[in-house]
């Protein structure tokens, strides 16, 4: 599932962040030159091979140049600045918990505004029970009966559901 995937991509992008210096990508200028074909070439196989990947992410590049008035100056690259990690991995986690169709709150999700008592658990274990877990009962219950294994599932009492958690 895509979001498992960009939820391991999203770590290994911030552990990178500490693995390469902790600092964000930025570059060493040195003005007052122009770089010769050697050092262009070098460019373009450092930035081949070196920022490519999460891995990869945050490091810093150093261009050098020659010249009597060389100056040095540092610049951003780039910033991640259009989703925070901890809302792109929140968003991830809801959608890998729906796609199991597990309501949030079984599974230790809470939300502001959405902290109701017993009720909304007995009432979410229901729903839980009736639209998942008895259409996969039955698939099962099938399945076996069709090789000619008959079994019955336990059904699960959601009436008083401390007793099945």
């Amino acid at each position: 599932m895509l979001s498992i995937l960009t939820n391991q991509k999203a770590d290994s992008f911030n552990n990178a962040f500490f693995e390469n210096s902790a600092r964000a990508d930025t570059a060493i200028i040195f003005e007052n030159s122009e770089p010769d074909e050697m050092q262009l070439n070098a460019f373009k196989e450092f930035f081949g091979s070196n920022f490519k990947g999460t891995g990869n992410a945050h490091k810093t590049l150093v261009l050098t140049a020659n010249g009597e008035n060389a100056k040095v100056r540092i610049e951003d690259l780039s910033k991640v600045s259009d989703i925070s990690f901890e809302k792109l991995k929140n968003l991830n986690r809801d959608e890998i918990i729906a796609a199991h169709g597990v309501p949030p709150r079984m599974v230790g999700v809470m939300t502001a505004g959405q902290l109701g008592g017993s009720g909304e658990v007995t009432g979410q274990l229901h729903s839980f029970n009736e639209l998942t877990i008895i259409p996969k009962q039955e698939q099962i219950e099938w399945f076996f009966d069709s090789i000619g294994y008959p079994i019955k599932l336990k059904p699960i009492d959601v009436s008083n559901f401390k007793d099945d958690l």
